[in-house]
């Protein structure tokens, strides 16, 4: 359901086509695109996406993860415009994501 997509979010390189669809902002059409743009790297990624502009972006970055990728935040529930914010915390409590 959208309720279990938003709570936990989805891996972009793993899931079907149903469950992107669920997330805000990611029609049929563009979850088609974004399955043919795999495998993904990072969320900045999907900026590359046709289709998938910075506003479809900022509404749908949080609910897609990207596991494995460049950047551990991207495996997270914590948005791209909060990354900083993230890092220094991180920073500050002596914590490593990798």
């Amino acid at each position: 359901s959208v309720d279990v997509v938003a709570e936990i979010g989805v891996d972009v390189n793993r899931c079907s086509l149903a469950l992107l669809e669920k997330i805000p902002g990611v029609s049929a059409s563009l979850s088609k695109r974004i399955v043919a743009a795999r495998p993904l790297k990072t969320r900045q990624d999907l900026l590359q996406i046709s289709g998938l502009g910075p506003k479809t972006y900022e509404n749908c970055a949080a609910f897609l993860r990207v596991h494995d990728g460049k950047d551990h935040l991207d495996g997270t529930l914590v948005h791209p415009e909060s990354y900083g914010l993230a890092r220094w915390l991180l920073k500050k409590l002596h914590w490593d994501l990798t």
